[in-house]
């Protein structure tokens, strides 16, 4: 089955390059105390698996990625690079394997401030899907294969 923290450091890599730099990318936590150039990558919502195949089946979530700014302008252009990098590849490389993560076009919100003065948020959600081959039953494989041919025809 998908592993649900290797997906999250997966797009974390992916995306990291794309914030102001300097900007702290955590996951799945939110700062208690909220301060500009931090980005949180987190599942937002469920996560389902769905058999596709007899020997495949699909796990889909939502991700959410939060980017704290200074103003909203701040917040759209750090954001905007983030959803321009999505959009011009079509899958996220998965670490430690040959395999990706395919994703839908990504949506982002409007920037609005928070109740700490200075700090503005943005949004992006993703929706992903990642493709697991079940586990196949093992036999015991054939040592010897021969043929008793007797008589004729």
């Amino acid at each position: 089955m998908a592993n649900i923290k290797n997906e999250l450091e997966s797009v974390k890599a992916f995306v990291a390059d794309s914030f102001p730099v300097g900007t702290k990318i955590n996951l799945e936590n939110t700062p208690a105390e909220l301060v500009s150039k931090v980005a949180v990558i987190s599942l937002a919502g469920e996560r389902t698996v769905t058999p596709e195949t007899a020997a495949h089946d699909r796990t889909d979530s939502t991700i959410q990625i939060t980017y704290y700014g200074t103003n909203k302008l701040d917040c759209l252009q750090a954001m905007e690079a983030v959803v321009r990098k999505l959009t011009n590849s079509r899958a996220i490389p998965l670490n430690g394997s040959d395999r990706y993560i395919k994703f839908h076009a990504p949506s982002m919100t409007a920037a609005y401030s928070t109740q700490t003065t200075g700090v503005f948020v943005i949004a992006c959600m993703l929706r992903i899907h990642t493709r697991d081959a079940l586990a196949q039953p093992n036999y015991p494989m054939m040592n010897h294969i021969g043929a008793n041919i007797e008589g004729g025809v």
